[in-house]
């Protein structure tokens, strides 16, 4: 049976477990930009803001939306051709639009022995998974897994020998999360935090800023073993939601079915979504096909083969 840890509080700080965990200290940016990203991590009221950002987006107001979503085109560039509609005209407020799902058929899942990205988005790099202490780090970004997933860490038992990835979404791509592999939903833990900014910029002058920020774990039991996923809101995320949240989870808008629990889910099925934001890490198990030998950071579009049996 399916394990969903109840959800916390969401506290306006970070609690206990989103302490910063690492096995050697971070380098202090120097540069100006970077110090006063800092003093805005410690000091700005992200969740306040981050509401009221959401509540506007949200908010139904047919002029007002109109203008924001022509602005938001203009600024941002999104990528509309695979989008259902891909008139943003057709789209009722700018959190719709965010939100818009892909036309079916678009993406294309690899069989067997691959895995595919879970996001349209940014690799921006991988590493193996030696234990709890296992860092992530690519240009200067540095992410203790044991920080990131805290309390799941140690409830999941993941064995030493799988990679853990690291996926970057920008505001212009589609805001969906797809499952990498076939497998079945046994776990879900909801981490509270802050809702910092996760652009490269920011993870590079914020000590593990992805385990500070407020997380959602799941896991699925595949035929090689528990492949991991934790989704990683940031400031303007009002919401990360998931096809398997509890009913007192599901407030507000949801754009997404639920998921049957107990049904083996196939690949390419969706799984979240986030309303504005974010990052999502895939931790595969031992015997899971490695990485391709390519160059990261590099684009990726839902359903490309980022692991794959040689």
């Amino acid at each position: 049976m399916a394990r969903i840890i109840a959800p916390q509080a969401r506290p306006a700080r970070s609690g206990r477990y989103n302490a910063p965990v690492s096995p050697r200290p971070h380098p202090r940016p120097r540069s100006s930009p970077h110090r006063l990203r800092r003093v805005f991590a410690h000091l700005w009221p992200t969740r306040l803001g981050s509401r009221l950002v959401g509540t506007g987006l949200a908010w139904r107001s047919g002029p007002f939306q109109r203008r924001l979503i022509r602005l938001y085109v203009r600024l941002v560039g999104p990528d509309l051709d695979d989008s259902d509609p891909s008139d943003p005209r057709l789209y009722p407020d700018l959190d719709t639009f965010f939100t818009r799902p892909l036309q079916r058929g678009r993406r294309h899942w690899p069989g067997a022995g691959s895995l595919g990205s879970p996001v349209d988005g940014t690799l921006l790099g991988h590493t193996p998974v030696d234990g709890p202490e296992t860092v992530l780090e690519v240009k200067g970004i540095r992410t203790s897994l044991r920080a990131l997933l805290g309390p799941a860490w140690p409830e999941l038992a993941l064995p030493p020998g799988g990679h853990a990835f690291h996926f970057y979404l920008s505001p212009r791509h589609h805001h969906r999360v797809y499952l990498p592999a076939a497998g079945r939903f046994v776990y879900r833990r909801h981490l509270p935090g802050r809702l910092l900014p996760v652009a490269p910029r920011w993870l590079v002058a914020v000590p593990d800023l992805n385990a500070r920020n407020e997380r959602v774990v799941l896991a699925f039991e595949t035929t090689a073993g528990r492949l991991v996923l934790a989704l990683v809101a940031a400031f303007g995320v009002s919401d990360i939601e998931t096809a398997f949240d509890p009913p007192e989870f599901r407030g507000g808008r949801r754009v997404l079915a639920p998921c049957d629990p107990h049904e083996r889910l196939e690949a390419g099925t969706e799984i979240g979504c986030f309303h504005l934001g974010s990052t999502v890490f895939v931790i595969t198990p031992p015997g899971f096909p490695p990485p391709l030998p390519s160059h990261v950071p590099r684009p990726v579009r839902a359903g490309e083969a980022f692991a794959q049996d040689p």
